[in-house]
C-alpha cells in the first residue's frame, strides 16, 4: 500500500513515479529555508507512511541552524492527511487520533504567543 502512495504521489508531483535524486532535491523544503523565511509550526506522525517523519526533522534542523523561530512537534501514530484528526473530519476510524488532535490547540497556542496583537487594558467603550 505505502509503494502505491508513493507512486501516486511522485507521480502527482514530479511527473513520474521515480523520480531522480535531483528532483527529490530539487522537492526538499529543507532547502529552501533562508533568512526570509516565517517562523514555522510544524507537526508529523512517525507513522505516516507517505511522508517520511524525517523530511520534518530535516525541516526543523534547517530552520534552527538558519535562526528561524519554529516549533516541531512528532506524534508517534497516524496515517498521512489526518485534517482535524477528528470523527468530523475522519473517513476512516485510523484517521481519529486523540493524540494527533492536540496540535490545533498546540498550534494555536504557538500562533498566540509569535503573532499576538498589542491590545489596550480597557477599551474605549469601557
Amino acid at each position: 500500500m505505502a509503494q502505491g502512495l508513493f507512486r501516486v504521489a511522485n507521480l502527482s508531483l514530479f511527473g513520474t513515479e521515480t523520480p531522480s535524486e535531483e528532483q527529490l532535491l530539487q522537492a526538499s523544503v529543507a532547502r529552501l529555508v533562508d533568512d526570509a523565511t516565517p517562523p514555522t509550526f510544524i507537526w508529523a506522525t512517525a507513522g505516516d507512511k507517505l511522508v517520511p517523519v524525517s523530511q520534518s526533522t530535516r525541516l526543523g534542523t534547517a530552520l534552527a541552524e538558519a535562526g528561524i523561530p519554529f516549533e516541531l512537534h512528532i506524534f508517534e501514530e497516524g496515517p498521512h492527511g489526518l485534517s482535524l484528526a477528528t470523527q468530523a473530519t475522519a473517513a476512516a476510524l485510523t484517521e481519529v487520533n486523540a493524540d494527533a488532535r492536540q496540535r490545533v490547540d498546540l498550534a494555536e497556542a504557538w500562533l498566540e504567543k509569535r503573532f499576538t496583537l498589542s491590545l489596550n487594558k480597557k477599551s474605549n467603550w469601557a
